[in-house]
């Protein structure tokens, strides 16, 4: 399902499970400067494929540019980069490309893996920015089979024009009830922290990568995971997307290091 969101700016919504849990996968599409740049990569059902292609041609633009902003998000990019071959890859980090070594093998010259510590893309222009969310760690070896106090790497990005923040993975929007049924630890209402999938390295590097988003001009945000009603948060008389993303770091990112200090 794809649906435009803002102008210019198209929210995909895709049906997607891990472990058996039902956690959905939302990507955004954006047409900036004659170009079409797609933030995380949903199932390239044949829906949202023709869909596309019919953006594509009704504002006579090509798909340019695909930024992997999440380091587990990387399932559907071969088949994105199949696709559509105007496109050039930005990934936020090298585990994106393990786990889909075709991506090297098919699509090298198109690829970029963004430095997460210092990060510069110029290609994006200035409609966006980018922001790193550090100071975590990776689940247990079981769940994604990396290097025990692995970096957990993540990236939000911020349209400015539309002032959209989009969030992949550490955080979650809020529900009427909780989508993954409870097993997650998310509760209704609130936005939840992704507690399990990002795991505390460094508190105080976790506090400041929340405040430094908060800092970000946004208006409204949209989550990577989470139902179609409501994984676009906007602003208005009973809710401000910012002072709920704030009350939710609260509770965990900026709650841990404020009590490692005690």
């Amino acid at each position: 399902m794809i649906k435009k969101i803002a102008d210019n700016v198209w929210l995909i919504h895709g049906n997607q499970s891990m472990f058996m849990i039902e956690i959905y996968s939302n990507s955004i599409l954006v047409l900036d400067n004659q170009r079409l740049v797609l933030f995380n990569c949903p199932e390239l059902t044949d829906d949202v494929k023709q869909t596309v292609r019919s953006i594509e041609s009704e504002y006579q633009v090509k798909m340019e540019l695909i930024v992997v902003l999440g380091d587990w998000h990387h399932f559907h990019i071969p088949a994105w980069m199949e696709e559509f071959s105007t496109a050039h890859l930005k990934v936020c980090s090298q585990r994106n490309l393990l786990k889909q070594p075709s991506l090297e093998e098919k699509f090298k010259d198109r690829i970029e893996v963004i430095d997460y510590q210092n990060i510069s893309v110029p290609a994006l222009g200035d409609n966006f920015e980018l922001v790193s969310f550090s100071g975590c760690i990776q689940p247990p070896w079981m769940l994604g089979g990396d290097e025990n106090g692995a970096p957990r790497i993540e990236l939000v990005a911020l349209f400015k024009t539309a002032k959209i923040l989009y969030i992949t993975d550490h955080v979650f929007c809020p529900t009427e009830q909780s989508f993954s049924g409870g097993l997650m630890g998310k509760v209704p209402g609130l936005i939840n922290c992704n507690k399990g999938g990002f795991r505390i390295g460094d508190s105080e590097l976790a506090m400041k990568s929340a405040e430094n988003i908060l800092e970000l001009d946004f208006d409204s945000i949209v989550f990577s995971h989470g139902p179609a009603e409501q994984c676009f948060l906007e602003k208005n008389d009973n809710s401000i997307p910012k002072d709920m993303l704030a009350a939710g770091y609260r509770t965990f990112f900026m709650k841990h290091a404020e009590e490692s200090k005690l």
